[in-house]
């Protein structure tokens, strides 16, 4: 009977500490999210400063939206901070090696728009080049699909 009562409590004692485990952080604990639903970035200078946040914002039709923010607070930044224009480029990892496939985007009202070519196999990056009062930034999306 002890036996059994012993090996009653063990299991309670077993099975009952996942009741007392969890994951995650305590206190707050922030997690930046895109506002339209899309994959974000940090956007650096030359010196590898993060100068702002960017939302890659992509549709079926291969159109893409990028839309920036300020880094500390994801602000939108109005699109007239910047030149009109953003280079582009879609690269492809194949044999160790980077094939970029150039495109532009240009300056609507909140965003850059731009149709980005087809890529040639997934996974693939898509690299932007955004020229802020005469300093080039540069931001990178990894591993897209």
């Amino acid at each position: 009977m002890k036996k059994i009562i012993a090996l009653n409590l063990l299991l309670a004692f077993i099975f009952g500490i996942s009741a007392w485990a969890h994951e995650g952080h305590h206190g707050h604990h922030v997690q930046l999210a895109g506002k339209y639903g899309g994959v974000l970035a940090e956007v650096h200078d030359k010196s590898h400063h993060l100068a702002y946040r960017a939302e890659l914002v992509r549709a079926e039709d291969r159109t893409v939206r990028v839309y920036l923010y300020s880094a500390e607070h994801m602000e939108l930044v109005p699109v007239n901070h910047f030149e009109k224009t953003v280079a582009a480029a879609l690269i492809v990892k194949q044999a160790g090696e980077e094939n970029k496939t150039a495109f532009t985007l240009t300056a609507e009202k909140k965003n850059f728009k731009g149709q980005a070519p087809k890529p040639s196999r997934k996974p693939f990056d898509i690299e932007l080049t955004i020229k802020e009062k005469g300093k080039d930034l540069v931001v990178r999306f990894k591993n897209l699909d």
